[in-house]
């Protein structure tokens, strides 16, 4: 029986397996999209005590923006994981060829 398993069989989870962190949503995006989306909830609470259809409309527009604001920042790179930003490592010149060009 190897030192890291134990008695019962917890299945395709292993304990010590280590995963980067993503960070749970704690990011610029997440905020931000977050914040205004609320700000947009308040003022929709708001309309219907007021009556105000037209501020009911404003409020969904609001939550509207907050889901596109929160996109286009995740997409800037402020978001949990930044794969829109991300490229695959390229060599400079002043780096040298990589191995598959030296051996031709």
């Amino acid at each position: 029986m190897d030192a890291r398993s134990s008695e019962t069989d917890l299945g395709p989870f292993d304990p010590h397996e280590t995963r980067p962190h993503v960070g749970h949503g704690n990011t610029v995006a997440a905020w931000t999209a977050v914040t205004i989306i609320i700000v947009g909830c308040l003022v929709g609470a708001l309309a219907f005590p007021l009556k105000a259809p037209w501020l009911f409309w404003t409020a969904c527009a609001i939550a509207v923006i907050g889901l596109g604001v929160g996109k286009v920042l995740s997409m800037a790179g402020y978001g949990a994981l930044p794969k829109y930003t991300e490229q695959a490592p390229t060599r400079t010149h002043a780096e040298g060829p990589s191995w598959s060009e030296h051996d031709r």
